[in-house]
């Protein structure tokens, strides 16, 4: 008769069940009950993360402020000084999206401080540039565009970036 079970496709198979050492990790060696995780523990965790992204939120509000007024001072005045607040604001502003989780804005704005950085430029050019920076910050941050903002995202930076590149020495 196992002649003929075995002929029909069918085996014993043996089930063999490894020891679960991830749960001894999770759960300190037993010290934590249950599932692996204190509750009360991730909830703070959770809270302070939240708190600690609302800091920056409301830096990279400030920042983004920073460098519209800068941006509506410069279109009023194209050869005044408003360039270094702007780019102040525009390096504040990248450190803070990259933290915060926004790499494409924190990308566009870096472009923006390091173009402003260049010397010698046309006003007129300068405002140009600053123009298409400022546009795509608007639109990145307004619409909360996260992440690196798929194909779409990497085309804007990549085309600002050929915007800026000839400007460079």
């Amino acid at each position: 008769m196992e002649d003929e079970t075995q002929a029909a496709g069918e085996h014993e198979h043996e089930v063999i069940w490894p020891p679960n050492k991830i749960r001894q990790k999770v759960t300190l060696g037993g010290r934590i009950s249950g599932p692996g995780f204190d509750a009360a523990v991730l909830h703070h965790a959770e809270q302070e993360t939240a708190e600690r992204l609302a800091e920056f939120d409301d830096k990279l509000d400030d920042d983004i402020e920073r460098i519209v007024m800068a941006y509506a001072v410069m279109t009023g005045d194209p050869d005044g000084d408003s360039a270094a607040e702007m780019r102040d604001a525009a390096d504040q502003a990248a450190s803070e999206a990259r933290q915060a989780g926004f790499p494409l804005l924190a990308d566009i704005c870096l472009s923006l401080a390091n173009f402003l950085a260049i010397e010698g430029l046309a006003a007129e050019t300068r405002l140009e540039v600053v123009t298409v920076h400022v546009d795509a910050v608007r639109l990145v941050y307004f619409r909360q565009i996260s992440g690196h903002g798929g194909e779409q995202g990497m085309e804007l930076v990549r085309l600002i970036n050929e915007a800026t590149a000839q400007y460079r020495k």
